[in-house]
C-alpha cells in the first residue's frame, strides 16, 4: 500500500483560483497543507476568444504557485475548446494535455488522485496516470424551498 503522505491531487473544476471562492477552494487549500494539489481550470471556449464582449475569466498566468504545495494552471487561450470541429478539438485537447503534463512534472506530481468537481471533465479520466478518480458530487441545498441550507 502507498504511503498516505505520498498522495498528490489533480483537481478539475469549472472555475479559476482567483474567482470567488467555493467550497472546493477551501477544501483544496486545506488539503494542500498535507498533499500537493494541482488546481486545473477549464480551457477557454473558442466563442469567448472571438466574442466582441470579451469576458475576462481570470487574471492568473498559465502556471502559478499559489503557495507551497498548491498550484494553479489555466490553459492558454491558444488551446481553447472547440466543439464545432471534432478533429481539431481532439488535436488541441492533446496539445493541452501535453502542456498540463509538463507542469504536473515540473511540480513533482506524477500519479495523482484525480478530483472531478463537474461531469464535463469525465473525458479527462485516464490521461494523467492517475491512481484513483474521485467525483465529488455536491449540490446547493439552500436553493430548495423544503430544505434549510
Amino acid at each position: 500500500m502507498d504511503n498516505l503522505l505520498d498522495i498528490q491531487f489533480l483537481s478539475l473544476q469549472k472555475d479559476y483560483w482567483d474567482n470567488p471562492w467555493q467550497n472546493r477552494h477551501a477544501f483544496l487549500w486545506e488539503l494542500s497543507k498535507i498533499h500537493p494539489v494541482f488546481f486545473l481550470s477549464p480551457p477557454f471556449y473558442i466563442r469567448d476568444l472571438i466574442s466582441k464582449n470579451k469576458n475576462q475569466k481570470t487574471n492568473l498566468p498559465e502556471h502559478y504557485s499559489i503557495k507551497s504545495g498548491l498550484y494553479s494552471y489555466v490553459p492558454p487561450s491558444s488551446l481553447p475548446y472547440n466543439y464545432r470541429m471534432p478533429r481539431l478539438n481532439k488535436f488541441i485537447r492533446k496539445l493541452r494535455e501535453l502542456r498540463i503534463q509538463h507542469f504536473l512534472n515540473k511540480d513533482g506530481i506524477k500519479s495523482p488522485v484525480l478530483l472531478i468537481w463537474h461531469p464535463n471533465f469525465v473525458d479527462m479520466i485516464d490521461h494523467f496516470n492517475e491512481k484513483l478518480v474521485i467525483y465529488y458530487k455536491y449540490d446547493n441545498y439552500a436553493g430548495y424551498e423544503s430544505v434549510n441550507g
